[in-house]
Order: structure tokens, then sequence, then C-alpha cells
């Protein structure tokens, strides 16, 4: 059930369900380790996490810890490895915090509990008319929509994270490792990670790219579950700042 409009999806969650992460470490074929979290009874304690308007970075695990979060991983790309500044539109609690527009697709909530993937519109009011609790931008376009493939074959690979919903309304988060200028942890492409959120045992229905490469981490109770890369020409784990972290609460 939901809302099938030309440039977003409003999809029924699955707040009738008892609140459980489900987390699995899966084996792309390129023998990268994804990190795959189905959270049930989640859309109550969603929440997009950033430090102010300005959106300074901090690393995943510090948003996290800080948060309570029960799982986390980053969430918006951002305009400089010093300063942070989130770029597109962010929401946190139903306040428009950073109104920056563009063509990215963005990932929510809303007041009614409802998952919101899509374009949020530039020059509409549709975050206001759809009640939208916390929302943030993604990197790019439509991973999954309906089920289909929307990236075309090709791109770059890197480490990569996503989040998507399945045709239940549960939510998908998955975390993909790799070093994006190393040769030999290449991480994926977007039609590759695309093509691993559609089939078994992920099965995901919509999802979205978000900030990926050195930015990629996964928190799972406070602790770093990934292997991070921040340095992206070093296989080293490192944990690089972000502006902006998706956090699961347990309410």
């Amino acid at each position: 059930m939901g809302c099938c409009c030309s440039d977003y999806r409003l999809v029924t969650s699955d707040n009738d369900k008892t609140f459980s992460v489900e987390t699995e470490i899966l084996t792309t074929d390129f023998g990268n380790k994804a990190y795959l979290a189905i959270i049930r009874g989640g859309a109550g304690g969603f929440q997009i996490v950033v430090d102010g308007k300005r959106c300074p970075l901090h690393k995943t695990s510090t948003f996290a810890k800080r948060s309570q979060c029960k799982y986390a991983v980053n969430a918006g790309p951002f305009t400089s490895y010093l300063n942070g500044g989130c770029i597109g539109d962010v929401i946190i609690n139903g306040t428009h915090l950073v109104d920056d527009g563009g063509d990215f697709v963005a990932f929510g909530v809303t007041t009614k509990e409802e998952w919101f993937i899509g374009h949020i519109g530039r020059s509409s009011n549709r975050a206001d008319e759809l009640g939208m609790r916390d929302l943030v931008t993604g990197l790019g376009d439509w991973l999954l929509r309906d089920g289909l493939i929307i990236p075309q074959r090709g791109t770059a690979s890197a480490p990569r994270t996503s989040i998507g919903i399945t045709s239940e309304g549960s939510l998908v988060i998955l975390q993909v490792d790799g070093c994006e200028h190393c040769v030999h942890q290449r991480g994926m492409t977007l039609y590759e990670l695309a093509k691993f959120l559609v089939s078994p045992p992920i099965r995901a229905e919509h999802a979205i790219n978000l900030d990926g490469g050195g930015s990629s981490t996964s928190v799972f109770d406070g602790k770093i579950i990934n292997h991070p890369t921040c340095l992206d020409y070093i296989g080293i784990k490192c944990e690089r700042p972000v502006a902006s972290i998706v956090c699961i609460k347990e309410i």
C-alpha cells in the first residue's frame, strides 16, 4: 500500500510489527563484504542526524553513540572534507534544516510513519503536504524503482551505502566495503549494487544510493562492523568524518 507518483513513492511501513534488526554479512561476486540490515517496525525510530544547519563533520560512530542508535550508517553527500555542508534537502523532526534543492533523490519518513523515496521537489510544498518528519538527500538517481534496476552498466566501482524498502514495508540498509581507488578492493558499480539489492535474500522494491567511497561506514550497537577506507587510495581501516547519518533507534 502507498502512493505511486511520477517521481516519488510513499510506502506504508511495517510499523505494526515488533521492532527488530536482522543483520547478515554477505559476500559479493568480487569477494567484498556487504553488510545487510533488514529492520522491521523501524519507522518510528528512524532519524536523520546532523549537527545543525551548517552540517559540520563527525564520524558516523560518534554520531551514532551520541544519538544512541541501534543501527547507523553514513547518509548524505557533503561539500567539503574540511567544513562539511550537507548537499540537497535535510529535514529533521519536521524542520527543513537544509533547503539546498538539487536533482538527487531523497529518503525519509512522514509523521504518519510512511516511507518516502524519490524527489522531494525544489519548487513545491511536497514536504509540508506529505508531513515529512525526517529526510536526507542521497547521491544520484534511483537504484531501484518498483523492483526495476535503474542505473546503467559501466559506472565506476566504489564502496557503497544504500537504503531502501521491501514490498512489505521493511527498511533495508546495505553497505558494501571496498577501496575507491585501490586496484584489488574495487567495491561495486551502481548497477551491481542495484542488482544485489533486488536479488535474494534482500528483494528490495525501492532503493537509493547514499554517500559512498571512503565515507561508507556501518555501526551496530555503537561498534563499527565494517572496514571503512577513509583514504580512498590505501585500503587501511579508517573512519571518515561525515555530515549526516541514518540512525535507527529502538523506541
